[in-house]
C-alpha cells in the first residue's frame, strides 16, 4: 500500500488524542485549558493535513498515471497471470483489436491468438513469463479475425492486490512483412540465378556435343567420303567404252557399285550428325 507508514502514523496520532479526551470525559469534573485545547486541535489539524496531502497526492498521481496509460499511442494491457484475464486496456488496444473494453475484460490472452498458436503461447508463458521483464514477437489476431505481429513487452505488476503483468504490444506487422517478401526475393534469386547457372551449363553442353559432332563430319568429309568418291572416279576410268571386255566392264561394275554403297552410308552417317545438330 502506498503511503502506508504515513497513513498509520496519522491513525495512531488520532487515536492517542481519542484516547486521551475520553479519559478526561469520564473521569468527570472536566474543565479543558487553552493548552490542552490547543494541543488537540494542532493534532487534529496535522493529522487532516497529512491525511488530505497523501490522499491528494495519491489521487494525483494514480490519475496521471490513468492518463496516460488510456492515451498512450501503443496498445497496452494489465492481465491476471493466474487466469489470463484481462484486467485493464488502453484506447490504443480497443482500437487495435476491435474490442470494447467492456468486451476485453470478459476475455483472456488465448482470445487474441489462434488456436494453433495456444499451446506455444502457454509454454512460453509458463516458461519465460516468471521474471521482471520479457520480449518476444507473436502473431495477434483482431476480432475480425485478422492476423498481425506484435513485439511484446511484458513486466510484473501488482492490480488491486492481485499478481499481474504490464503489457506493451508494438505493432511490427509491415516490418515483419518486409522481412518475408525480402526472403522470398532473394530466394527467387537464388533459384533464377540456378536456373540461368544451369542453363548455361545445358547450353555449354550442348555447343561443346555440337562441336564434337561438325568436328566428326569435318573428319568424315575429309577422310570417309574421299575414298569412295575416288573409287568411284577411278572405276569410271577403267570402263571399256567400246565393251568389248564384257568381262572387264562387269568387274567394274561390281566395284562401282560397292563404292556408291559405301558413298552412300557414309552420307547417311553424315545426316545422323548433322540431325544431333539440331
Amino acid at each position: 500500500m502506498r503511503n502506508a507508514p504515513i497513513k498509520i502514523t496519522c491513525l495512531s496520532l488520532l487515536l492517542v488524542v481519542i484516547i486521551i479526551n475520553g479519559y478526561l470525559l469520564f473521569k468527570g469534573a472536566f474543565h479543558p485549558s487553552p493548552l490542552l485545547l490547543s494541543f488537540n486541535i494542532v493534532i487534529l489539524c496535522s493529522v487532516f493535513a497529512l491525511l488530505f496531502m497523501t490522499t491528494f497526492l495519491y489521487d494525483k498521481r494514480s490519475l496521471q498515471f490513468e492518463r496516460l496509460f488510456n492515451e498512450y499511442p501503443i496498445p497496452m494491457w494489465i492481465y491476471e497471470k493466474a487466469t489470463m484475464r484481462f484486467l485493464s486496456v488502453n484506447n490504443a488496444a480497443t482500437e487495435k483489436y476491435g474490442y470494447s473494453k467492456k468486451e476485453f475484460l470478459k476475455l483472456t490472452l488465448k482470445d487474441i491468438r489462434n488456436e494453433e498458436d495456444i499451446p506455444l503461447f502457454l509454454e512460453n508463458a509458463a516458461e519465460y513469463c516468471s521474471g521482471d521483464e520479457y520480449r518476444g514477437i507473436w502473431k495477434h489476431r483482431k476480432k475480425d479475425g485478422a492476423n498481425f505481429f506484435v513485439e511484446i513487452y511484458s513486466l510484473a505488476a501488482t492490480y488491486y492486490g492481485k499478481n499481474a503483468r504490464f503489457i506493451m504490444a508494438k505493432d511490427v506487422d509491415a516490418q515483419i512483412q518486409a522481412v518475408k517478401e525480402a526472403r522470398e526475393l532473394g530466394m527467387r534469386y537464388e533459384l533464377q540465378a540456378q536456373l540461368t547457372h544451369d542453363r548455361l551449363v545445358k547450353q555449354a553442353s550442348q555447343l561443346e556435343e555440337q562441336n564434337k559432332a561438325l568436328k566428326e563430319i569435318a573428319w568424315i568429309n575429309s577422310h570417309e567420303i574421299r575414298r569412295p568418291v575416288v573409287s568411284i572416279l577411278s572405276i569410271a576410268g577403267l570402263f571399256d567404252k567400246s565393251n568389248q571386255d564384257l568381262h572387264l566392264n562387269t568387274q567394274l561394275m561390281e566395284w562401282l557399285h560397292e563404292s556408291t554403297r559405301q558413298l552412300d552410308e557414309i552420307i547417311h552417317k553424315i545426316e545422323h550428325k548433322v540431325k544431333t545438330l539440331q
